[in-house]
Order: C-alpha cells, then sequence, then structure tokens
C-alpha cells in the first residue's frame, strides 16, 4: 500500500513536471544523456585536434577535456532544439498537446524509473529481506512493476547496448580512416 501510494505521488509530480515543461523538453532531457555519451564518443577527436591546432594544448587531460566539451555541446544542442521546436508548437497554437504529451512521457518515464528501482530492490530483498513477500503481493501495481522489469527492461538494455557497440564500431572506422 505504501510502494502504491509512494508511486502514485512520483507519478503525479512527473505529470506536472511534463505539463510544465512540455513533450519535446521532457523527451529532449530524457534522451540528452544518450546522445551527448553518443556524440562525445564519436566526435571528441575532433574536439581534441580543434583544441591542439588552435591552443596548441599537448596533454593528457586533453582527451577528457575533449570529452567533456563534446558531451555538454551535445546536450546545450539537444535542449535547444526542443526548445524551438517547443516554441513553433506554442506559435501554432498547438502548445496544449505538447503540454499534454509531456505530462504522459513523464508519467512513461517515471513508471520507467519507479520498476527499474522496483527490480533492483528486489535483487536486494532476495538475500535480505525487507519487506516480506506477501506485504509486495498485496501492492495493486507490484505485478505490473514486475512485469514491466522482466518484459521491458531487457529489450531496452539489448537496444542501448547494441547502439553502443554500434558507436564503438564508427569510432573504430574513423581511426582507421585517419591513420591511413
Amino acid at each position: 500500500m505504501i510502494l502504491d501510494i509512494a508511486v502514485l505521488l512520483f507519478v503525479i509530480y512527473g505529470f506536472y513536471k511534463g505539463v510544465k515543461e512540455g513533450f519535446f523538453v521532457s523527451v529532449a532531457a530524457f534522451l540528452s544523456f544518450l546522445i551527448g555519451i553518443i556524440a562525445a564518443l564519436k566526435f571528441s577527436n575532433v574536439i581534441k585536434s580543434y583544441l591542439y591546432l588552435k591552443f596548441s594544448w599537448d596533454s593528457t587531460f586533453m582527451s577528457v577535456l575533449a570529452f567533456v566539451v563534446t558531451f555538454g555541446l551535445a546536450i546545450f544542442i539537444v535542449h535547444f532544439i526542443a526548445k524551438m521546436v517547443t516554441e513553433i508548437f506554442n506559435a501554432m497554437y498547438l502548445g496544449l498537446f505538447n503540454r499534454f504529451f509531456g505530462g504522459v512521457f513523464e508519467v512513461l518515464r517515471v513508471l520507467l524509473f519507479s520498476c527499474l528501482l522496483l527490480a533492483l530492490f528486489e535483487k536486494v530483498n532476495v538475500n535480505h529481506v525487507i519487506v516480506a513477500a506477501e506485504s509486495l503481493q498485496s501492492s495493486k501495481f507490484y505485478v505490473f512493476y514486475s512485469f514491466i522489469a522482466e518484459e521491458v527492461f531487457p529489450s531496452l538494455f539489448h537496444l542501448v547496448d547494441t547502439l553502443f557497440d554500434k558507436s564503438v564500431e564508427v569510432i573504430k572506422d574513423i581511426k582507421e580512416v585517419k591513420s591511413i
């Protein structure tokens, strides 16, 4: 029962946050971290070369600095594009749809995050009983959370793993082309 109330409060907060920010900003906030990492992996060498040519820096920290700069730049660009698209939607009087779908997206994001926390909690609860199994089974949403954790997360992890592997392949291809 307490689990249900806690998640319901987070869902309500997520909907409020999504309505406040809108769909495009909510999606950008969710995806910008992943896009930032992929962009930094792919383009940090370009930034590193630019910084070296511009400032003649030759430091062991140059790779880290280039990664951080590329990561931050990618996040900034994603958020900037999201804000522009939001303004276009508002100008076309579609702001209501943007806000509604932002709320729906944030609810889905909160549910996904709470399912992830529940899956991690279950792993801990097996070895160190924090909450009795009967209490978990009495939860109205526990079956739903368990289904999401067992069915959806493996596909998401596979998708992210595939994207990461492809990014690494592209980086290797770029390095091979540069060495030729």
